[in-house]
């Protein structure tokens, strides 16, 4: 049974170009990241795939009804452990089974369930998906797709065993099983490489970028919007409004819903700047990008990197932002003070204002954290490997480079320009010092 709800509906030419990459990965057996900045339509490009049973039909013309695919919400254990991840996984996987009518394959799986959930352990509940998906793919013939909607919040968390589980789903399925992860930046930057080892020859390198603007979706969602709100909006007010706001769907169908209820006599950014809403999603777009990616949008400072990650996920194009609305906001914004502080009860850093332990794993944390303690002193590479690496496992295979490329990452997150450091600073041949 598909829901019914209108996200359901969009025609099968929406998001053609990510579908039509998803697709390829999954039929090549390989798993991808779907890469692009908050707002920007990501969760919908897996609903699609979920739910519009058009969508897999052009997308899977034969053999359709033998893709199964499964939509994993991991804001929802962002902060738990591996167990409740299994768990969600089999109540995911059980449920979306019910929900296509898929009965005799719904009693297995939640027999499975029931069972594994009976002995509440961690290793019982893996034990339990690994069974769940191998009669899937193997006796049935399916293969399973799980789709990690807002991955990104587990990111800090994640651990090398949860990427060996999703080799072992992979091989336990004789292939049939893919991951398709949904980020605002791939795993490839974000995690240390140790992490994302077991599955990396699966998943590195297959990023799809979400485009900023895509026609057929805003057309459908702009004219569901005036159907809802039963009002329309003059051609050019709506020409005008796609280009203060670049297409991006978020704010393209909030700046559609200020106008369709609001009085104004001129559609510009004075008249959306103020706008609670349209401000919440501008910000969630800016607290995204790295300190490097705003200095760069900011003050025009030249950094590859920023402008690379820039230009992939449609912010920039030939040199010109695309969002001129976020443009024209930055100026209102007040500046705000770089210093960088920690409450270690509530095990929360700042920059500033801002929240950036949030985005930091569990390593960069760790790190972070212990410079601040030893702000001003010079640390040896040898003590960062002992507060760092501190899971009772052997450090002696921590090696200087491994360090290094920590302290480079973690400069990424926290700097305004990486290869110019002013927090994190190499004192050459004796460490590292926080100033």
């Amino acid at each position: 049974m598909e829901p019914k709800h209108f996200e359901s509906l969009y025609p099968a030419s929406t998001r053609d170009k990510e579908l039509a990459s998803i697709v390829n990965y999954i039929k090549e057996g390989a798993s991808c990241q779907l890469i692009g900045v908050s707002g920007s339509g990501r969760s919908n490009v897996l609903g699609l795939l979920s739910y519009n049973r058009e969508v897999r039909l052009k997308h899977f013309p034969i053999h359709h009804q033998d893709v199964h695919f499964v939509m994993v919400n991991f804001s929802e254990v962002a902060d738990k452990p591996l167990s409740d991840v299994w768990k969600l996984f089999l109540i995911t996987l059980t449920t979306s089974l019910q929900d296509r009518g898929m009965t005799s394959q719904f009693k297995r799986v939640d027999e499975i369930f029931k069972k594994s959930l009976s002995y509440k352990d961690e290793f019982v509940m893996g034990q339990g998906l690994k069974s769940a998906i191998e009669y899937l793919a193997v006796e049935e013939k399916l293969t399973i797709i799980f789709l990690f909607e807002k991955f990104e919040s587990f990111v800090p968390a994640v651990t090398k065993e949860f990427f060996t589980m999703l080799r072992v789903l992979r091989d336990r399925a004789k292939y049939r099983f893919s991951a398709i992860f949904s980020l605002s930046r791939s795993l490839e930057d974000t995690l240390e490489p140790d992490l994302l080892h077991n599955f990396s020859d699966f998943v590195s390198g297959h990023t799809i970028y979400m485009q900023l603007f895509d026609e057929p979706t805003v057309t459908f969602r702009l004219s569901y919007l005036e159907k809802m709100m039963k009002n329309t909006i003059d051609p050019d007010e709506g020409k005008k409004i796609l280009e203060l706001t670049g297409g991006h769907i978020r704010l393209a169908k909030l700046a559609y819903e200020a106008v369709l209820v609001g009085d104004h006599s001129e559609i510009n950014a004075d008249f959306l700047i103020g706008q609670k809403k349209i401000d919440s999603a501008l910000s969630d777009i800016w607290n995204e990008l790295t300190p490097s990616e705003q200095v760069f949008i900011r003050e025009g400072k030249s950094s590859e990197s920023a402008e690379k990650y820039l230009n992939e996920v449609g912010l920039m194009k030939e040199g010109i932002f695309q969002i001129p609305l976020l443009i024209e906001w930055l100026r209102n914004l007040p500046a705000t003070k770089e210093d960088l502080s920690i409450d270690e009860s509530a095990r929360v850093i700042k920059l500033g204002e801002k929240v950036i332990s949030d985005d930091l794993t569990r390593a960069e944390y760790r790190l972070l954290a212990y410079l601040l303690k030893h702000r001003d002193q010079i640390v040896e590479r040898d003590q960062i490997i002992e507060a760092v690496w501190t899971e009772g496992k052997s450090i002696d295979g921590v090696t200087e480079q491994a360090v290094d490329q920590l302290v480079f990452r973690l400069r990424r997150k926290i700097e305004k320009d990486p290869n110019n450091p002013s927090h994190i600073l190499t004192v050459k041949g004796r460490g590292i010092k926080l100033v």
